[in-house]
C-alpha cells in the first residue's frame, strides 16, 4: 500500500501467487520483475546469435566471447562506414 502526499486514496496492489513464500520475499521478487524481464529478453536475443556445437563446455566458453567480439566488431565497422558516407 502506498500513500502519496496530496492523494485522497492510497494505491493498493495485490499479488496473487501459488508459491509458498513469506509475503516480504514475494513482494521483493515482484518489484524486481522489470529487471528480470529485461534480462530474459536480452538472454533470448543472445541465444539467437549462434549455436554452440562444440562438444565440451570449455570450447563453448571460448567460442561465445569470440562470437560476441565479432558481432561488436561488425557493428563498429558498419557504423564507421555509415558515418563516413553521411559526412
Amino acid at each position: 500500500m502506498e500513500w502519496h502526499y496530496g492523494e485522497l486514496f492510497p494505491n493498493i496492489g495485490f499479488i496473487v501467487t501459488h508459491l509458498n513464500w513469506r509475503s516480504k520475499r514475494g513482494v521483493r521478487i515482484y518489484n524486481k520483475r522489470e529487471t528480470a524481464e529485461q534480462w530474459i529478453q536480452e538472454g533470448q536475443i543472445a541465444l539467437t546469435w549462434t549455436w554452440l556445437f562444440c562438444h565440451t563446455f570449455r570450447d563453448n566458453e571460448v567460442r561465445l566471447p569470440l562470437f560476441a567480439l565479432a558481432c561488436n566488431l561488425e557493428n563498429f565497422i558498419y557504423k564507421g562506414v555509415n558515418y563516413e558516407n553521411d559526412a
